[in-house]
């Protein structure tokens, strides 16, 4: 990458950065661009060079975050030896990632609801959704091989615990004591989580075998 390529990156994140935190203390919609530029201290029309509208800075800030979480999810989750270790990882990184971008996610969903977010985008950020999960399904069917998790298909266990993780960690109305304190949700969830799918924990009474494949009666 060229130096003027850099300094084109750097500005473009120094902008995405900025609306981060607007968009973190504020409704998206209240938001304006000249909020962004007085904030950051720039003509208007600067932001235009980098980005076409908020729709597209938030549309960024998912695929960014998204992309970092991947390669989080590869370095130490595929490729841990310890499987155990493996899963609370990600765990771990689902919770974290789920935590800071479960309002940018609400406002980028309700935006697409009402056709702001252009088609082109919505399949750049399904493209890596996908792959996240199959990512995390890697990890379970490789518990399932070694016989250490319940015998669920891989795929709907990943899709079902990102939709725990994004419903435990959305901004409720009121006070939740509990969520001052993130690393004790956290080590609450895994224990939770990980009781409930790992073949070596009892299962709780009255939920039967979860499995595809049933005797005939």
């Amino acid at each position: 990458m060229s130096l003027k390529d850099q300094e084109k990156e750097f500005k473009k994140q120094v902008i995405a950065e900025v609306a981060a935190k607007l968009f973190a203390h504020q409704p998206f919609e209240s938001v304006t661009m000249d909020e962004m530029a007085r904030t950051l201290g720039c003509a208007k029309g600067t932001i235009y060079l980098y980005f076409e509208n908020k729709d597209h800075i938030l549309t960024h800030l998912i695929s960014q975050g998204v992309d970092k979480l991947c390669a989080d999810i590869e370095n130490q989750c595929l490729q841990d030896p310890d499987l155990i270790a493996a899963i609370n990882n990600y765990l771990g990184l689902q919770y974290h990632f789920f935590r800071e971008f479960n309002q940018i996610l609400s406002s980028w969903g309700r935006r697409r609801m009402q056709n702001h977010i252009k088609e082109e985008w919505i399949n750049d950020i399904h493209h890596k959704l996908e792959k996240k999960l199959e990512m995390a399904a890697t990890i379970f069917e490789r518990g399932k091989n070694e016989n250490a998790l319940v015998p669920a298909d891989s795929s709907e266990l990943a899709i079902l615990l990102e939709s725990v993780f994004q419903n435990a960690t959305f901004p409720f109305m009121g006070d939740k004591p509990l969520r001052d304190d993130p690393d004790r949700i956290l080590s609450l969830m895994k224990i939770i989580l990980t009781h409930g799918i790992m073949l070596n924990r009892s299962s709780p009474s009255g939920y039967g075998d979860i499995s595809d494949e049933h005797e005939d009666t």
